[in-house]
């Protein structure tokens, strides 16, 4: 071993000493888990930043404090040190981490209590980590007896690192395209009584701007809805209670973005839950098996009758399921809707044109809790029959022009429909990954 790692070796243990004493707090200390010629390879210092930030979220999820207090990189590769609330807690779901988690086995999670004390496996009652070679002895068994060749085991990391990578990037990629589906549902215009390039629609406190700031602010949470649906160690059932708690994180977090403005709140719900399921899925092939996924995840959303939104309003007063039943029944309007979308943009239409019709349809087929909110039963069967009827007539310019000024004046804002439409650009999105 050459002096340079023996000295890293050192100054890591005096910076934990150091970190522990300095902030009177158990330490948590996340370092890579491989041969050390392969620790400040940039795919494994990339794998490694991409896990503790999983990590991090997996905290969060489980409302456990971890503050990060000091990073490095050196000889022995990279390091960082969180602060922790409950030692405890915090080590047990560190070990199921490296142990569940697709890459987790990529980390060294090591912990100090508040007086520097290791905490270790054993204390718990667990077995050793198992070698990541064999999976079958005690990897420091392995290491001593040199078990496995230097190229078997650098291989057999390797392996687990471009997996990590590769499961990542599928994770990024269903994010893009919820960013993508949200910034091209507000771009298509013109669109009755919603928000567009040219007009605000029947709104006063939003405009264009409004959802592209909101679109933003949203993007992180697609990304962790994505990564949950990966996780194999999450069984299908718990998957909507783990993303409630992002889901309520996101909706602060828009309405820090908009001044309070409610843009997305139906879509955080709607298009989270079809992010999990494409993450579930690894490769959509199939919109029914990934609406059915949904279906599945979304269910017992209908059972939580704590919600106080519009929509919950409107769902007691009128009788409809809202978001939360379109998503329990996996998405039907939207589905059924999609083939609009397909065939116009088949054809060479701008995405506007395929979009205002896409969404026609569904502003006449959707019992859209917006409007019913809005202008009750009258206000709905009004947008429902004059879409169907400008359907049907080609969507003239002249006769939208005259729709989106009737609704404008009548305050009648589809938002319904507006996020069925931005779930029709999700679906045709996620099935075409040269789109991306």
């Amino acid at each position: 071993m050459n002096s340079s790692v023996l000295a890293a070796r050192e100054l890591r243990w005096n910076t934990r000493m150091h970190l522990v004493q300095t902030f009177a707090c158990p330490l948590l200390s996340l370092t890579l888990r491989a041969p050390s010629t392969l620790r400040v390879e940039p795919a494994f210092l990339d794998a490694f930043s991409r896990l503790c930030s999983r990590l991090e979220d997996e905290f969060a999820s489980q409302g456990l404090a971890m503050s990060l207090l000091h990073t490095s990189l050196d000889a022995e590769g990279p390091a960082r040190h969180y602060g922790a609330e409950d030692a405890l807690a915090a080590k047990k779901l560190s070990i199921k981490f490296e142990e569940e988690t697709l890459g987790g086995a990529l980390l060294d999670i090591d912990f100090l209590d508040e007086k520097a004390r290791p905490i270790s496996r054993r204390e718990l009652g667990l077995p050793p980590r198992a070698c990541m070679v064999c999976g079958t002895r005690p990897a420091a068994v392995c290491i001593k007896g040199s078990i496995h060749t230097n190229d078997v085991t650098c291989r057999a990391f390797r392996d687990l690192m471009q997996q990590c990578l590769n499961l990542e990037d599928s994770a990024q990629r269903i994010a893009r395209y919820a960013v993508q589906s949200l910034l091209f549902e507000v771009s298509v215009t013109p669109k009755p009584g919603l928000v567009d390039r040219h007009s605000a629609g029947a709104h006063s406190d939003m405009d264009y701007y409004t959802f592209l700031s909101s679109t933003a602010a949203l993007a992180p949470y697609f990304l962790t809805a994505a990564r949950l649906g990966q996780d194999g160690a999450i069984s299908t059932d718990s998957l909507l209670p783990r993303l409630r708690p992002f889901g309520i994180a996101a909706e602060a977090q828009m309405n820090k973005a908009t001044g309070g403005v409610n843009t997305h709140k139906g879509l955080i719900f709607s298009l989270g839950i079809l992010c999990i399921a494409a993450g579930r899925m690894r490769e959509v092939t199939s919109t029914e098996e990934l609406c059915e996924l949904a279906a599945q995840i979304a269910r017992p959303a209908l059972l939580d009758d704590s919600a106080d939104s519009h929509g919950q309003q409107v769902m007691l007063r009128h009788g409809v399921s809202g978001a939360r039943g379109e998503a329990a029944e996996g998405f039907p309007n939207v589905r059924r809707a999609l083939p609009i979308l397909e065939s116009a943009l088949s054809k060479g239409e701008s995405v506007d044109r395929a979009g205002v019709k896409t969404l026609l349809f569904l502003m006449s087929e959707l019992h859209d809790t917006n409007v019913l909110y809005r202008a009750g039963a009258p206000g709905l069967e009004l947008v429902q029959e004059s879409a169907a009827r400008l359907l049907a007539a080609g969507c003239p310019e002249d006769e939208l022009n005259q729709f989106c000024a009737e609704l404008r004046q009548k305050g009648i804002s589809p938002g319904g429909s507006a996020d069925m439409l931005a779930l029709c650009f999700f679906l045709h999105l996620i099935r075409q990954p040269s789109s991306a």
